[in-house]
C-alpha cells in the first residue's frame, strides 16, 4: 500500500543554500545515498555494577547523509562542489528515512568529498559526506 504522503517516491530531495540569509537552490539528487543517524551523549558511562548506560542526552538523531553520484558532466560537477565548498551549509531535504514527511532542515558542513575524472567517457565521479553540526529544529 502507498503511502499518501510519498506518492512516486524516488529518492532523496535536497535544497542547500551557502548563508542563513541566503536562497535555498535545489541540488541534484544523488544515484545513491545512505541516511545514517547519531546520538550525542555528554559524559556517558556503562555502571560497572549493574551494567546499565548512563547516558546525558544532548541531541538526538544527527544526520550524516553519504551522497554518490557515478557520473557527472564537468557543469554539474562545478555546481554541485561551488555550493559544498562553503565551510557552512544550510540543508533541506526530504526523504522517508527521516520518518516525517516534510522537508527537514539544518545546519551542516561536508567532512569529506572525493572527486575522480572517469577515463573513457567524458565527466567524473563525485562523492561525498554532509554531516549536520548544529541541532535542528525537528530534533
Amino acid at each position: 500500500m502507498a503511502n499518501q504522503q510519498f506518492p512516486e517516491w524516488s529518492g532523496l530531495i535536497w535544497q542547500a543554500k551557502t548563508s542563513s540569509s541566503g536562497s535555498y537552490v535545489e541540488m541534484k539528487s544523488p544515484a545513491k545515498y545512505g541516511i545514517s543517524y547519531e546520538d550525542l551523549d555528554k559524559d556517558s558511562y556503562r555502571s560497572v555494577t549493574t551494567g546499565a548506560l548512563k547516558r546525558t542526552v544532548v541531541g538526538r538523531k544527527w544526520v550524516k547523509i553519504a551522497f554518490e553520484f557515478p557520473v557527472l558532466t564537468p557543469a554539474e560537477v562545478y555546481e554541485i562542489m561551488h555550493i559544498i565548498n562553503s565551510p557552512t551549509l544550510f540543508i533541506k531535504a526530504k526523504d522517508p528515512a527521516f520518518g516525517v514527511a516534510d522537508f527537514i532542515e539544518f545546519e551542516a558542513y561536508v567532512s569529506k568529498c572525493d572527486s575522480e575524472k572517469l577515463e573513457k567517457q567524458l565527466g567524473y565521479s563525485l562523492k561525498f559526506n554532509v554531516v549536520q553540526s548544529k541541532k535542528g529544529a525537528w530534533q
